[in-house]
C-alpha cells in the first residue's frame, strides 16, 4: 500500500486534514503560578533542610506517631518513597513551643 505524503495530497485534502486536526486539538494550556503554594507532603531530606530535623530523628518521630507520613510504593515492594505531612511537622514544632 502506497503511503500518502504531503506532495501527493491535493489542496482540498490538505484543507480537510487541517480542519480535522483543528477540530480535535485542544487549546494550549498555560502553566500556573505555583509561587504561593506550599506542598502538603515533603520527603525526609526536605524535613531536614527546612526544619533541621535530622533523618534518624524524623524516622523516630514517625515511628512514635508524633508526625504523620505515608509510603509510596508498589504492592509487595520493599523500597518506596516516604512522604512526611507538612502540617504534622508544624503541629509537632508548635507543641514543642507551647510546652
Amino acid at each position: 500500500m502506497k503511503q500518502k505524503t504531503v506532495s501527493n495530497l491535493t489542496a482540498d485534502q490538505i484543507g480537510e486534514t487541517a480542519a480535522r486536526a483543528k477540530r480535535f486539538t485542544t487549546a494550549p494550556v498555560q502553566a500556573g503560578d505555583a509561587a504561593g503554594m506550599e506542598p502538603e507532603f515533603v520527603r525526609v531530606p526536605d524535613v531536614q533542610r527546612v526544619w533541621g530535623i535530622k533523618r534518624g530523628t524524623c524516622y523516630g518521630l514517625i515511628n512514635s506517631g508524633k508526625i504523620k507520613s505515608v509510603s509510596l510504593r508498589s504492592r509487595g515492594e520493599t523500597k518506596g518513597c516516604r512522604l512526611v505531612s507538612v502540617a504534622s511537622v508544624r503541629a509537632f514544632i508548635a507543641s514543642l513551643e507551647a510546652s
